[in-house]
């Protein structure tokens, strides 16, 4: 094995911004990423999957080999399947193959493996059919490609090695989307937090300890909904009072689902004056601005960031005097992808070492300034984590 990755254990997949992915591993394994490519990072310990929005599949290494040929490659998987299905109690398995960075030369053909494979041993084989490299989420929930005698292989090339790992764990879109569009109360027009997004506003913050999370912008309560799922108390303000009610119900709902009892306190209050009850966190999308068709120009930004600039100012300002000196606050703003190609973010950003905070860099990476976007988004996510002085 490379020597930088003796001590690899596990594959994390990324989500569709791998940045962010790697930023929120690191905020709660300190120095676990030992490597990365756009797709995956090598770990030396599982992380807490189950609570992170940013890590789509994990899978734990179990060979690796040295590149040489397309067949050598075959032959070591053949020989490896054959092992696994030689212990299984049962008499039939279950098979999906996912292959990342895997060139024509290396890659596997399926069928012949599947041939190969039963004629070494009295077991049966079903291959799950791909029409791409990798399976999706979908169809490793579907199959339950993640118990004994039912895996997902996944052939991942990194340097100069082929390694092969078993998926142990996939994020569950399905529920997801129950909590997201099952709960009472939803408002497509004032925009809404992805829950993973959420999530990761949460670790980021939080970094996994314990504690009580404050969102100052609360919304229809998707980060109040999240952190409460994952054992937080909760606080959430809100300037509308129709948010502050959708918030309520929402998290009354959840909590009717809930095998365990949820603590939240949700009321109306504007972010630039309120004062809040004592928290130990704070994490949250603020107002994004409205919404925009088309990119701005440079000067169109500047005028439609103006007010919303002000409004952050004094946020800032108000949570400061609130907020004890070490304690954290990771804020998802606003910012614009401009008609140049270029971005326009809010100028308060700059002011924020004069208002009391010091400005921190994401763990795992260079930045201390992450963009979350969809594509063509005009409006994205600009995420920042702050320490009180």
């Amino acid at each position: 094995m490379n020597k930088d990755l003796d001590n690899a254990k596990y594959l994390a997949f990324l989500g569709r911004q791998p940045e962010i992915s790697i930023a929120e591993i690191g905020s709660l394994r300190p120095g676990n990423v030992l490597a990365s490519s756009p797709e995956f990072s090598f770990l030396t310990t599982r992380p807490p999957v189950e609570r992170m929005g940013g890590v789509i599949k994990l899978a734990r290494i179990v060979a690796s080999s040295k590149i040489t040929n397309g067949s050598d490659l075959e032959d070591s998987l053949a020989e490896y399947i054959c092992e696994y299905a030689g212990a299984m109690e049962t008499s039939k398995l279950t098979l999906g193959i996912s292959q990342y960075g895997i060139n024509r030369s290396l890659r596997l053909n399926s069928s012949e493996l599947k041939k190969r494979v039963k004629q070494q041993t009295e077991k049966s084989i079903r291959l799950i059919p791909s029409r791409s490299n990798q399976l999706s989420s979908a169809q490793i929930l579907h199959n339950k490609l993640f118990k004994p005698n039912k895996i997902e292989l996944n052939l991942v090339h990194y340097a100069d090695r082929i390694y092969l790992a078993i998926t142990e764990w996939v994020q569950d879109i399905e529920a997801y989307t129950k909590r997201d569009h099952g709960r009472p109360n939803r408002d497509a027009y004032v925009g809404m937090l992805p829950p993973k997004l959420a999530q990761i506003l949460i670790n980021l913050s939080t970094g996994g300890a314990p504690g009580i999370i404050l969102d100052p912008f609360c919304g229809t309560g998707v980060l109040l909904q999240e952190a409460a799922i994952m054992g937080y108390s909760v606080i959430g303000r809100d300037i509308e009072p129709r948010m502050a009610s959708y918030s309520s119900e929402n998290l009354a709902w959840l909590a009717s689902k809930q095998s365990s009892e949820i603590f939240y306190d949700v009321a109306i209050g504007d972010a630039t004056d309120v004062d809040w009850p004592e928290f130990d966190y704070v994490a949250c999308e603020t107002y994004l601005g409205p919404p925009q068709s088309k990119k701005p120009t440079s000067s169109e930004a500047a005028s439609l960031a103006g007010p919303v600039n002000d409004l952050h100012h004094r946020f800032f300002e108000n949570l400061a005097r609130q907020m004890h000196p070490g304690q954290r606050a990771c804020v998802a703003v606003p910012n614009w992808q401009l008609d140049n190609g270029g971005r326009y973010s809010l100028g308060c950003l700059d002011s924020l070492t004069d208002l009391g905070y010091n400005r921190l860099d994401f763990a795992g990476t260079n930045s201390s300034s992450l963009i979350y976007s969809r594509p063509g988004q005009v409006v994205a996510r600009e995420i920042i984590l702050i320490e009180k002085k």
